[in-house]
């Protein structure tokens, strides 16, 4: 069976070899072997060489049944193993991969840190001691992205200027 159109799940390269897949410990791996080498060595390391001697491997995202076979191949295997564990091993060997990581545990990586990603405002009052926001974290034309941040106003510093403007005089505030 040929695929008319990209189906949910799949991912967007096309490759049976790329999606998201649940570990051994509940959390998510994000692979992207797109490529026919990167399938060919995901295939030799989890044991599968029998899908890279499929004749439909070669045009690999024309067959339904194809991909079906290779994302529960993939799923299967996955569930072995810890997402951190197949992330070290599955560079190892050049096939990208990733554990996917929550917001709190990516803003702690060393390529976030490095990238002036994020940015810190301090405030003169103590609603928040020191503030970490995201900003841009790449360079465009070789220049980073500085993001200009101003501190908030602090709370009721422009009431009396508002209600000023709204006709009250100073007896009235």
């Amino acid at each position: 069976r040929r695929s008319s159109a990209r189906r949910a799940g799949r991912a967007a390269s096309g490759s049976p070899f790329s999606g998201c897949f649940l570990t051994s410990d509940r959390t998510w791996l994000a692979l992207t072997a797109n490529t026919f080498t990167q399938a060919k060595a995901l295939c030799k390391f989890i044991d599968c060489e029998d899908l890279i001697m499929d004749y439909r491997f070669p045009k690999w995202d024309r067959d339904d049944d194809f991909v079906a076979k290779v994302q529960l191949t993939l799923t299967n295997a996955f569930a072995t193993k810890t997402a951190a564990n197949w992330e070290n091993v599955l560079c190892s060997i050049n096939v990208p991969a990733v554990r996917v990581r929550d917001v709190s545990e990516a803003i702690t990586e060393p390529q976030i840190l490095q990238s002036s990603f994020l940015h810190s405002i301090s405030f003169p009052h103590d609603v928040f001691k020191n503030l970490q926001v995201p900003g841009v974290g790449f360079a465009a034309q070789g220049e980073k992205f500085l993001c200009s941040l101003e501190q908030p106003p602090i709370p009721g510093r422009d009431t009396k200027m508002i209600l000023a403007e709204l006709g009250y005089d100073d007896k009235e505030i």
